[in-house]
């Protein structure tokens, strides 16, 4: 089973915040599958500086996009996760 990402457009922006300053490249979606989550930085710009502040909470019940798969997932490969 393989998982295929979504390929999308690459935009250049200037970031300045407490975790990131400087020009970086990011890709674009109309929405992402977290509501309210408008940014998702990866290791490679923000590393060991993003932790919540105490411990992570456990949930014993995930979030689940509408209907279940994510519009960008095969509903072949949700036994993956």
């Amino acid at each position: 089973m393989i998982l295929v990402l979504p390929s999308v457009p690459l935009h250049q922006v200037t970031l300045n915040s407490g975790l990131v300053v400087g020009d970086i490249i990011v890709g674009t979606r109309s929405q992402l599958p977290v509501e309210g989550v408008q940014v998702i930085l990866g290791n490679d710009l923000a590393g060991d500086k993003v932790w919540a502040d105490g411990n992570p909470v456990m949930i014993t019940r995930p979030i689940a996009a509408p209907g279940g798969v994510p519009p960008t997932m095969s509903p072949d490969s949700v036994g993956v996760f």
